[in-house]
């Protein structure tokens, strides 16, 4: 070999390592989980049981600390990963789960490719619920379609776009009261007697930020919003089940379908790729750890593990959806935000 060629082969690989090494040093040090959520709800139960757990995963064992980014159902957070973060490992985010969708429904406060993140775990999968208090006279979901059910939403987030999605498409009638800017508000509302219900709570968070609704029967569970029924609630219908039309139910299967990764972590784009699979291997040792499965249960947090390269791949298919059924749901989606 020419040894020209071969002194710069050299000085390349060395350059290439050293960057990984100073990426691996900083690494080391502190890492942060930012959360695009306010603090008390599922995302953030979900970054901070990862923050607690992580750095003894990490080359270093560095300290992990949690970061709430609240904003925009979480688009403020996921603009600033994409933008603003460090490219070295030191920065990775729980971002909400429709948030790598908001591009493919035209939103143009997204100023990011989602397809160019590096995902690496979503810790969970979920359906979300209709569910109104107990003293309510709703009892089964079929009282849905039947009667007008008020409940608490927060625009381009879950508790706004699930009851619009379910309005649209399967024809209940809830009325939603837009203005709330967070479940926890919302809560507070049906306590006051403001609203009746909730739809777009996941099952997870519900357990996780509310276990006396279910353990003291507060709550009533009237509909799962979800691709399929939740193993603990075998006997309560999903919306699915109530879609008439091909067309309206791939546009729900579409909106649906980030449910499959319900608690994505990702990192930027530009991460080393070595960086991002320290990452990757670290989250799937967390995952299968006693002391973090323990803490889990602790806080009623399910563990239900998509994987980085399986989250990018249910990106993938979402983004090859013809485009008249990504119109339907971006419709669908645009009413629910407005």
């Amino acid at each position: 070999m020419n040894r020209v060629l071969l002194r710069a082969l050299c000085v390349g690989l060395l350059t290439a390592l050293a960057a990984i090494s100073a990426a691996r040093a900083q690494h080391a040090q502190t890492v942060t989980i930012v959360i695009g959520s306010e603090p008390g709800g599922g995302y953030d139960a979900y970054g901070r049981l990862a923050a607690r757990h992580l750095g003894r995963f990490l080359p270093g064992e560095p300290a992990v600390v949690p970061r709430n980014m609240p904003g925009a159902a979480g688009v403020t957070e996921t603009n600033w990963l994409y933008n603003q973060a460090p490219r070295d490992g030191t920065a990775i985010g729980i971002t909400q789960n429709g948030n790598p969708y908001e591009e493919l429904f035209g939103n143009k406060n997204a100023h990011f490719d989602p397809r160019k993140f590096n995902y690496i775990m979503s810790l969970n999968r979920f359906v979300d619920l209709a569910l109104v208090r107990s003293d309510t006279p709703f009892m089964t979901a079929k009282d849905a379609f039947d009667k007008q059910i008020i409940v608490g939403g927060i625009q381009n987030s879950d508790p706004g776009i699930m009851p619009e999605l379910c309005n649209l498409l399967a024809g209940t009638k809830f009325k939603i009261i837009n203005g709330y800017n967070s479940t926890t508000e919302i809560f507070l509302a049906i306590d006051r007697g403001e609203v009746q219900g909730l739809v777009g709570i996941a099952y997870d968070s519900l357990k996780a930020t509310k276990p006396d609704w279910i353990t003291e029967h507060k709550a009533r569970i009237l509909m799962q919003v979800g691709l399929e029924r939740h193993p603990e609630l075998p006997d309560i219908p999903t919306v699915m089940e109530f879609i008439k039309t091909p067309e309206d139910r791939a546009a729900a299967e579409l909106i649906l379908m980030r449910l499959s990764a319900s608690r994505p972590f990702v990192a930027p784009p530009g991460v080393p790729a070595p960086v991002v699979k320290e990452l990757r291997d670290a989250f799937a040792k967390m995952a299968k750890d006693p002391d973090f499965l323990a803490d889990a249960k602790k806080i009623h947090a399910e563990v239900a593990v998509t994987t980085g390269d399986e989250m990018a791949a249910i990106l993938d298919k979402a983004y090859k959806t013809p485009k008249p059924i990504i119109q339907r749901a971006a419709e669908t989606l645009k009413k629910a935000g407005g």
